[in-house]
């Protein structure tokens, strides 16, 4: 009786262990998911070339963090050209942390760098990060052929010449837990992209590599598959429906639009798209960086893509099934400035208030608060030079200022003379501040420095009694830097006699290469008339005395020396680019505005915002 007991026990043990394996799910191929509070759209910005950052709480409406600015420096990120582009995001495999894979171009810069066509590249960057806010970039210039490949010395290349490489582009990520490495080591990132090398094929095909977990090194590209015309921006998603991998990708041959594709593989074999059932919605326009996501709680996907052929551009979000089919209902983005391609990662509650405490802090609560603050200036402080964080936009999300900006690259203060009256024309009374940044470009081109005023001999009546005395009369010309201040402030005094009005000092300067008509000696360098950039400084502080307005000496307290090599990080571009052809050690940097911004902000704090 205690055997046939104990085989029963036994039995019945055994049924639930072979129960339990049944039931068992097996781990989902792809990308780490987790979070059901909110969305990240991570994408680039289409007003230039940089990534952004907006949440959601329902995958359909978004507002931006840092309003559409870059999440961080471009230039820092993307070694090669200075660009990122494309940007895609998911989660580390086992959730420590984040990755990015972005485009490493600039097609702003073609005639500068070199290129045959506005739209080549030459490579890809891959990002870490612990915190979504701080981020690590390892960039791979294929130029530099099978060196730069961690199986470079054994692995088949696609090419015999990689130096004539022409784009790279569109990178995504997906985690193949199954791939084993040479060492024995299970798991990798399954990275794809579209490659053309103009010498040795014909158009854009799409070739695969494999990052390792630290996502620092990549295997030599292998071709994933060629279907006979040129193909670019996949997106590759496991469906349990069918147990098949699908890829949604614009197709440049045939019928335009945005197809689907399947395969038993990550690797393939890939069969051609779908001709019957695809993203057709925009006619003949023109479509591409498609990406696919789910929102928590539907069982069908939403695709969203980019329709370029209008103007204004449209970022579009559609419904699919549950088998990525039956396109339907394309609705565009809502509350994105700038929507490009891009990517959507679910967030948990701490990861999208963290983002969001970041990305839009609550101004500090001060006198500053919703002042209405002008800025005159040149390509410092002007928003068109160089899109990405300026210092009057921290000082916007620090101080909680609405900034007024009227600033033109290369103006000097004679010109600032214009700006005001633009500021004028345009608000009026409706402004509670003036911040005048300028000077820079006055001794570049080495304005004489003149005087503030001149003196000559009058009687003047004391206690009852006519006397000799000197008098000054001040000097309005625009052929001196002090006779272009006076005129300016003058002015400004005149308009605004309740308001504040600062000055701020030139900052110090580096050398700046921008092209051959136009290089920039260092501060080092006296400019035409014998001066040094101290004698401006030392002029308008002079002039915040002589017409009682606050002067904030950038060039004294806020830090930033560009002739410090190890200060790189807080100017534009100080290194130059591969081909060494710019220099800017003059503009501050995303690093250099924040730093910038920082000292503003607390100098700020000890002056009245009005009276």
């Amino acid at each position: 009786m205690k055997k046939l007991t104990l085989f029963l026990c036994v039995a019945a043990l055994g049924v639930s262990v072979l129960s339990a394996k049944k039931t068992t799910p097996k781990a989902v191929p792809g990308n780490l998911q987790m979070g059901d509070y909110g969305y990240l759209y991570c994408h680039m910005s289409d007003r230039g070339q940089w990534t952004a950052f907006a949440l959601s709480r329902d995958g359909l409406h978004y507002h931006d963090l840092f309003h559409g600015d870059s999440i961080f420096s471009a230039f820092e990120m993307a070694k090669i050209e200075g660009g990122t582009r494309d940007a895609y995001i998911c989660r580390k495999f086992d959730g420590s942390g984040y990755l990015m894979v972005t485009t490493d171009m600039n097609n702003a810069a073609t005639k500068r760098l070199g290129k045959l066509e506005t739209w080549d590249n030459y490579g890809i960057d891959l990002l870490t990060s612990d915190d979504l806010m701080h981020w690590q970039s390892t960039s791979f210039d294929y130029r530099k052929g099978t060196e730069i490949f961690c199986d470079g010395a054994s692995a088949k290349s696609p090419y015999k010449d990689w130096s004539t490489i022409n784009r790279v582009w569109a990178p995504q990520i997906f985690w193949d837990a199954d791939y084993r490495w040479p060492s024995g080591e299970r798991g990798g990132y399954f990275i794809y992209y579209s490659m053309w090398n103009r010498a040795e094929e014909k158009y854009d095909r799409m070739y695969y590599s494999y990052a390792d977990k630290s996502f620092t090194r990549l295997t030599m590209p292998q071709l994933l598959f060629d279907w006979g015309y040129a193909t670019i921006d996949a997106d590759i998603n496991y469906l349990t429906t069918d147990g098949k991998y699908h890829m949604m990708i614009k197709k440049e041959g045939g019928t335009p639009g945005l197809f689907t594709a399947t395969a038993p593989a990550l690797t393939g074999p890939w069969g051609e798209p779908v001709e019957d059932d695809y993203v057709n919605f925009e006619g003949k326009k023109k479509c591409e960086g498609v990406s696919a996501f789910q929102i928590v709680g539907e069982e069908g996907w939403r695709i969203a893509y980019i329709e370029y052929s209008s103007r204004p551009r449209h970022y579009r979000i559609c419904k699919a099934d549950a088998n990525m089919r039956n396109f339907s209902d394309p609705q565009d983005i809502v509350g994105v400035t700038g929507p490009q391609h891009g990517s959507f990662m679910r967030l948990t509650k701490e990861e999208y208030d963290r983002l969001e405490a970041w990305g839009n802090p609550a101004p500090r609560a001060s006198q500053w608060n919703g002042k209405r603050v002008g800025f005159l200036g040149d390509s410092m402080t002007d928003p068109r030079y160089r899109q990405r964080n300026h210092y009057c936009d921290y000082l916007r999300d620090s101080l909680g200022i609405v900034p007024l900006v009227y600033a033109r690259s290369g103006n000097q203060w004679h010109q600032i003379y214009d700006r005001a009256n633009e500021l004028i024309k345009a608000e009026g009374d409706n402004l509670d501040a003036i911040i005048i940044w300028a000077g820079t470009n006055d001794y570049f081109h080495g304005a004489p420095m003149g005087q503030f005023y001149t003196e000559r001999d009058t009687v003047v009546n004391y206690n009852g009694k006519m006397v000799p005395r000197k008098c000054r009369d001040f000097v309005f010309s625009d052929s001196t830097f002090c006779g272009r201040i006076n005129k300016v402030l003058s002015m400004l005094r005149h308009r605004y006699p309740t308001k504040q009005i600062i000055l701020m000092t030139p900052p110090h300067r580096g050398y700046a290469n921008f092209n051959e008509t136009n290089v920039q000696p260092d501060e080092n360098v006296a400019n035409g008339q014998g001066l040094y950039i101290e004698d401006y400084v030392h002029a308008i502080k002079q002039a915040g005395e002589y017409w009682s307005m606050p002067v904030i000496d950038v060039f004294t307290l806020s830090g930033l020396y560009p002739l410090e090599p190890e200060q790189r990080m807080y100017f534009a571009e100080p290194d130059g680019y591969p081909d060494r052809t710019r220099y800017d050690r003059l503009h501050p940097s995303r690093e250099g505005h924040i730093r910038l911004g920082k000292l503003l902000q607390w100098q700020l704090l000890a002056l009245p915002a009005g009276f």
